[in-house]
C-alpha cells in the first residue's frame, strides 16, 4: 500500500471561542484536503483568543514549543509543511527541516499582513525565503510588494463553495440591508471610516455589521436616527450566505486588503460591492 504523503497546515490565526472564524480560509483548505486518501493531513494554529498579562506576552513563544514538543520529537516524519502567512510562522518550519527533516518541503502562502507589517524587512526575513521551496501570493499588487521577486503561484484564498449555492433571487424591494459591512472592527478594516460614514449619513439607511473587535462605534452611530443597524458579532458560513443574500451592497473600507474575500462571497451571492482601492479590491 502506498504511503500517504504527511503534510502539516501551519497558522498563527487559528479560530476561537470568541472568533470563530478567523483564518476560516485555512481551516476550509485543511477540510477539504483531508478528503484525499493519499494525504495524511495535519493543522497546527495558534488561536486568536484574547490574552492579558504575561499570556500575551508570551502567546508566540508558547506557540514555538508547542509545535516543538508535537513535531520535533515525533515519530512520524513531515513531508511537506505548508505556512500559512510567511513571518514568523516559517521560523518553526525552518526549525523542523534543520533539527528534524532536511528533506521536508516548505510551501508559503503570503496573505498580506505578513508583508505590510515587515516594511523594511529585516535581514532574518530576508534570509528565510531561502528556506522555501514554493511561494503562494494570493494577489499579483501583494507579490509586486515583496522585497524580491522569487519563483511563485499567484492564487486566491478560496471561497467556500457555499457561497455559490443556487439562491432564490430577490427584487431591491425585497431586500433586507442597503448595506452590510464584513471583516474585523478594526483600523485596518476601516472601522473610523464606516463610523463616520454613518454619522453623518443624510437618509434612512439600513445596515448589516458583521465582526468581532472594537464594537463600542456603534451605539455611537445610533445617534443618527436615519440609521438602522443590525450587528452580528459572528457567523457561519451559512448565516453569512443569508446576509449577503439579504443585502444590496458591501461596504469595504480596509487600508490594506490583499485578496478580500469577503468581497468574493458577496460577489457570489449577487451582491455589489464597493470598496476602497487597495490589492485586493
Amino acid at each position: 500500500m502506498k504511503k500517504a504523503i504527511r503534510v502539516l497546515l501551519l497558522s498563527n490565526m487559528g479560530p476561537s471561542k470568541n472568533k470563530p472564524n478567523s483564518g476560516r480560509f485555512i481551516m476550509n483548505q485543511y477540510t477539504s484536503l483531508k478528503k484525499y486518501t493519499d494525504l495524511d493531513m495535519n493543522y497546527f494554529y495558534l488561536d486568536q483568543e484574547e490574552k492579558s498579562g504575561l499570556l500575551r506576552l508570551f502567546r508566540y513563544p508558547f506557540f514555538y514549543f508547542r509545535f516543538l514538543f508535537k513535531y520535533i520529537f515525533s515519530m512520524k516524519k513531515l513531508d511537506i509543511i505548508h505556512v500559512h502567512f510567511f513571518f514568523p510562522n516559517v521560523l518553526l518550519a525552518i526549525t523542523y527541516k534543520m533539527l528534524r527533516n532536511w528533506k521536508v518541503k516548505i510551501i508559503v502562502t503570503f496573505h498580506g499582513s505578513d508583508i505590510y507589517s515587515y516594511y523594511p524587512p529585516s535581514r532574518v526575513y530576508k534570509k528565510c525565503i531561502d528556506f522555501v521551496d514554493e511561494s503562494i501570493f494570493v494577489s499579483d499588487k501583494l507579490k509586486e510588494r515583496f522585497f524580491k521577486q522569487v519563483p511563485c503561484t499567484v492564487q486566491s484564498a478560496g471561497v467556500n463553495d457555499i457561497f455559490y449555492q443556487k439562491h432564490e433571487k430577490c427584487t431591491f424591494k425585497d431586500k433586507q440591508f442597503d448595506v452590510v459591512f464584513v471583516g474585523q472592527l478594526d483600523k485596518n478594516k476601516g472601522i473610523e471610516r464606516l463610523k463616520e460614514i454613518l454619522l453623518t449619513f443624510p437618509c434612512k439607511i439600513r445596515v448589516a455589521i458583521v465582526g468581532a473587535g472594537n464594537s463600542e462605534f456603534i451605539e455611537q452611530v445610533k445617534n443618527n436616527q436615519d440609521v438602522s443597524i443590525s450587528y452580528f458579532s459572528s457567523c457561519t458560513p451559512q448565516q453569512l450566505v443569508t446576509i449577503y443574500n439579504s443585502s444590496l451592497i458591501l461596504i469595504n473600507l480596509s487600508y490594506n486588503e490583499s485578496f478580500g474575500l469577503v468581497m468574493s462571497e458577496a460577489m457570489a451571492c449577487g451582491a455589489l460591492v464597493v470598496a476602497t482601492r487597495t490589492d485586493g479590491a
